[in-house]
């Protein structure tokens, strides 16, 4: 019986990961789609010649062009989604490949704070918030898919409890009318983080269930992939997230393990960076198969 080093094997399993993160990559850029359970295809570019000379194309500078996004993600969720991490002057710039959606349905180029549209925005000492995992989020998928617009719709809320997010009620309904006009096709994933202030609530997991229901059933999109990040230090949330990937398809998990935060509860600028990398590494393995042998989508490694 031959013996395989702990260390072989993991650069076996990494390279297989990278692999096939490089085919989803390439799916997208050529405009192929990428088979997944339920025979969803990733939101497809536009056929253009520009859009097939990925690595020459970049986002309009001028106020008039017309901006419009490849893809769309939602970005939900109360204080750490907002933002709380003071911005660095370097922030203000325009980020890279990344759109915003405005409160009258229009693109324009995302810039830190990008919370500060939301349709029911908490202002943290009459300011609006900082930053939030988004821009880096954005950024990341820039680098790993040259040419790909990202349009984000932030509409997260600070001190909100889950109850607050039910359908029916402001938050979701404002979400909900914001996300109607969008493509189907178009629209990729939710990122969520939220939970602090559900830190006591045992029945978390079947309030998250009932809203990842109700918003593919309301956005037409069943399949729509919904990646949850774990909130800050020990906590039962996390524990309750694990139980809707058991129960979910189409869901994945962002550990919060090594993020540094300000006050124990909210990331600083460093973790709120390490943060959206991770949900962007997370979006895009969930949009692509997995071998039998690869890792399970429920947890994602930093």
């Amino acid at each position: 019986m031959s013996f395989v080093s702990p260390a072989i094997k993991s650069a076996e399993s990494r390279a297989r990961t990278v692999w096939r993160r490089r085919l989803a990559w390439l799916s997208l850029l050529l405009a192929l789609g990428c088979s997944e359970p339920g025979n969803e295809a990733v939101p497809q570019l536009a056929p253009s010649e520009a859009r097939r000379d990925a690595s020459a194309r970049s986002l309009p500078s001028t106020a008039t062009a017309r901006l419009e996004p490849d893809v769309v993600v939602l970005l939900l969720g109360q204080s750490n989604m907002a933002g709380r991490a003071p911005l660095a002057p370097r922030d203000r710039q325009p980020i890279r490949c990344a759109l915003l959606l405005d409160p009258k349905r229009r693109w324009e180029r995302a810039r830190h704070p990008l919370n500060r549209y939301a349709s029911d925005p908490f202002l943290v000492d009459g300011s609006a918030h900082g930053l939030g995992p988004g821009g880096a989020f954005a950024s990341a998928l820039c680098q790993e898919v040259p040419g790909l617009r990202v349009g984000l719709v932030v509409n997260a809320r600070s001190t909100s409890n889950i109850a607050r997010w039910a359908k029916g009620q402001r938050l979701y309904e404002n979400t909900l009318e914001r996300a109607r006009e969008i493509p189907a096709a178009m629209l990729w994933g939710v990122l969520w983080h939220q939970g602090e202030a559900d830190a006591q609530n045992p029945h978390y997991y079947i309030d998250l269930l009932r809203l990842i229901r109700d918003l593919r059933r309301d956005l037409e999109k069943p399949d729509l992939r919904f990646i949850a990040g774990e909130v800050a230090g020990e906590s039962a949330i996390n524990d309750q997230l694990v139980m809707v990937a058991d129960r979910l398809a189409n869901f994945a998990i962002v550990s919060a393990e090594g993020l540094s935060t300000i006050d124990g509860v909210h990331f600083d600028r460093e973790g709120q960076i390490g943060l959206g990398q991770r949900y962007a590494r997370a979006l895009l393995d969930l949009s692509l198969p997995l071998p039998p042998d690869g890792p399970p989508r429920a947890k994602l490694a930093p």
